[in-house]
Protein backbone atom coordinates (compact mmCIF):
# COMPACT_ATOMS: atom_id res chain seq x y z
CA UNK A 1 0.00 0.00 0.00
CA UNK A 2 3.04 2.80 0.81
CA UNK A 3 4.50 1.38 -2.48
CA UNK A 4 1.62 2.51 -4.20
CA UNK A 5 0.47 5.94 -2.26
CA UNK A 6 4.17 6.71 -3.40
CA UNK A 7 4.11 5.87 -6.69
CA UNK A 8 1.01 8.33 -6.70
CA UNK A 9 3.01 10.94 -5.29
CA UNK A 10 5.35 10.54 -8.12
CA UNK A 11 2.31 11.05 -10.59
CA UNK A 12 0.98 13.82 -9.13
CA UNK A 13 4.51 15.40 -8.97
CA UNK A 14 5.73 15.11 -12.31
CA UNK A 15 2.31 15.87 -13.70
CA UNK A 16 2.51 19.25 -12.71
CA UNK A 17 6.57 18.96 -13.11
CA UNK A 18 6.32 21.84 -16.25
CA UNK A 19 4.23 24.34 -13.78
CA UNK A 20 5.88 27.20 -11.64
CA UNK A 21 6.11 26.76 -7.83
CA UNK A 22 3.07 28.94 -7.52
CA UNK A 23 1.16 27.20 -10.39
CA UNK A 24 2.08 23.81 -8.68
CA UNK A 25 0.76 24.94 -5.15
CA UNK A 26 -2.59 26.31 -6.91
CA UNK A 27 -3.27 23.54 -8.18
CA UNK A 28 -2.89 21.18 -5.18
CA UNK A 29 -4.60 23.94 -3.36
CA UNK A 30 -7.68 23.31 -5.79
CA UNK A 31 -7.19 19.31 -5.02
CA UNK A 32 -7.33 20.47 -1.44
CA UNK A 33 -10.74 21.96 -1.73
CA UNK A 34 -12.10 19.20 -4.03
CA UNK A 35 -11.26 16.24 -2.14
CA UNK A 36 -12.65 17.93 1.03
CA UNK A 37 -16.04 19.32 -0.40
CA UNK A 38 -16.49 15.53 -1.05
CA UNK A 39 -16.17 14.81 2.31
CA UNK A 40 -18.56 17.21 3.71
CA UNK A 41 -22.37 16.41 3.78
CA UNK A 42 -24.62 19.48 2.24
CA UNK A 43 -27.89 19.29 0.48
CA UNK A 44 -26.30 23.11 -1.22
CA UNK A 45 -24.71 22.94 -4.08
CA UNK A 46 -21.38 24.30 -3.36
CA UNK A 47 -19.65 27.00 -5.58
CA UNK A 48 -17.28 29.96 -5.17
CA UNK A 49 -19.91 32.33 -4.11
CA UNK A 50 -20.82 30.06 -1.26
CA UNK A 51 -18.36 27.85 -0.13
CA UNK A 52 -17.06 29.70 3.26
CA UNK A 53 -20.24 30.08 4.28
CA UNK A 54 -20.60 26.13 3.57
CA UNK A 55 -17.40 25.58 5.10
CA UNK A 56 -18.11 27.57 8.45
CA UNK A 57 -21.36 25.78 8.66
CA UNK A 58 -20.26 22.21 8.62
CA UNK A 59 -17.84 23.51 11.02
CA UNK A 60 -20.44 24.69 13.21
CA UNK A 61 -22.23 21.87 13.15
CA UNK A 62 -20.06 19.16 12.91
CA UNK A 63 -16.29 20.23 14.44
CA UNK A 64 -13.10 20.45 12.68
CA UNK A 65 -13.03 17.48 10.36
CA UNK A 66 -10.46 16.31 7.85
CA UNK A 67 -12.83 16.94 5.29
CA UNK A 68 -13.92 20.93 5.89
CA UNK A 69 -9.75 21.09 7.46
CA UNK A 70 -8.59 20.57 4.06
CA UNK A 71 -11.08 22.27 2.49
CA UNK A 72 -10.45 25.52 4.66
CA UNK A 73 -6.14 25.03 4.07
CA UNK A 74 -6.81 24.73 0.23
CA UNK A 75 -8.79 27.99 0.46
CA UNK A 76 -6.44 30.05 2.93
CA UNK A 77 -3.40 29.13 -0.06
CA UNK A 78 -5.46 30.27 -2.66
CA UNK A 79 -6.08 33.35 -0.61
CA UNK A 80 -2.48 33.62 0.17
CA UNK A 81 -1.78 32.87 -3.75
CA UNK A 82 -4.14 35.99 -4.64
CA UNK A 83 -2.14 38.35 -2.62
CA UNK A 84 0.06 39.18 -4.91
Amino acid sequence: MQQQKQEKVELVLSTIEELNVKDKVEVLANVFISIGIDGINTEDKINKLNIADILLRDVENNGQTLANALARQGLLILTWLNKD
